[in-house]
């Protein structure tokens, strides 16, 4: 019986030495999406060179963030089905706030206070966002377009980004209503969902954050707080510098 390979597979895409790290799910459609970026990073092309890293479920953990090689960069997963792409981080990372805005995405969540197995689910690829990348929940948006956007994309003018912290995970199996828009704000004694049958109720203002888009068993959503919508405002809110 063949033994699976507890490594992932790593390729290199540029002429140059790497700037950055791309980590994402071995299958076809995210296989054919580094082909599509190996165009983007060659001779000419408008990207700079990238490590990349295919992974599965029989990585470890330790393994992946030790051919990350300090890299900064992104994991693009679709694990969530958000209707556009949406950011994670983790502010205890203070360089990913920049990445984070130079990206095409119009929201961006720091998860600094929750289990990343309760925003990702299990696997080696939930500890990433830990190890200072910026995760990238494509949902059921071309990953290959994504990519070649994000990267070719750095370096420029950030874009117009909202930065959220989230708080906790809601907790069911079934959300059979979803009443709030995601990150739109939910006033306290509104109905937000109705999970498992019962309606649930805000005790306090929230931003709902993958209500009827989340892929985690046994988790409906998230609740979180807007912090700004920009970077000075997403650090004097989250203020990364008080980790330290």
């Amino acid at each position: 019986m063949e033994t699976p390979d507890p490594n992932p597979t790593v390729r290199t895409y540029g002429t140059r030495p790497a700037e950055y790290a791309v980590v994402v799910p071995d299958d076809g459609q995210f296989r054919r999406a580094l082909e599509d970026l190996a165009e983007a990073t060659g001779d000419g092309g408008d990207v700079p060179a990238v490590r990349a890293l295919l992974v599965d479920g029989e990585v470890g953990p330790d393994d992946l963030v030790g051919e990350l090689d300090g890299l900064p960069g992104v994991a693009v997963f679709d694990t969530h089905a958000p209707v556009e792409p949406v950011a994670f981080f983790d502010r205890s990372h203070p360089e990913a706030f920049d990445l984070v805005a130079s990206l095409p995405v119009g929201h961006a969540v720091d998860v600094h206070d929750l289990d990343p197995m309760a925003v990702f689910g299990p696997g080696p690829h939930s500890g990433l966002v830990e190890a200072g990348l910026v995760r990238v929940e494509v949902g059921d948006a071309d990953p290959a377009a994504f990519l070649r956007a994000a990267f070719g994309s750095l370096g420029i003018e950030p874009s117009p980004t909202g930065f959220y912290v989230m708080s906790d995970p809601v907790r069911g199996a079934d959300a059979s209503a979803v009443s709030a828009p995601n990150f739109e704000r939910v006033d306290a004694g509104t109905v937000f969902a109705e999970v498992d049958g019962d309606r649930l109720v805000a005790n306090w203002p929230f931003v709902p954050v993958l209500f009827g888009e989340c892929g985690v068993d046994g988790v409906v959503g998230y609740r979180a707080a807007r912090v700004g919508g920009s970077v000075a405002e997403a650090r004097a809110g989250l203020r990364p510098d008080s980790l330290e």
